[in-house]
């Protein structure tokens, strides 16, 4: 069998302090880039993608903005916020 590759996600330094400033776990992350509501163009990171979430059960929704590399083997992350 095969090893399956996984892709890489290569969060910025900005993106690690903007989640743990707004208490955003990998798991609201992934829903967020994964099972988005929102999926829009960047408008201050052009080839980036702004992802947001579903409404959490908290009442807040979190948004993601990266970039995934053509060959689909990593996602870069730049920033995240929660919205209230």
């Amino acid at each position: 069998m095969a090893a399956v590759n996984r892709p890489r996600i290569n969060p910025s330094r900005h993106f690690l302090v903007e989640m743990q400033l707004d208490d955003i776990s990998w798991d609201e992350v992934a829903a967020a880039w994964q099972h988005c509501e929102l999926d829009r163009e960047s408008r201050d990171h052009p080839g980036f993608r702004v992802r947001t979430s579903p409404t959490l059960p908290d009442g807040s929704r979190v948004s993601v903005v990266g970039r995934v590399h053509q060959d689909g083997m990593a996602l870069d992350l730049i920033t995240t916020w929660r919205s209230r």
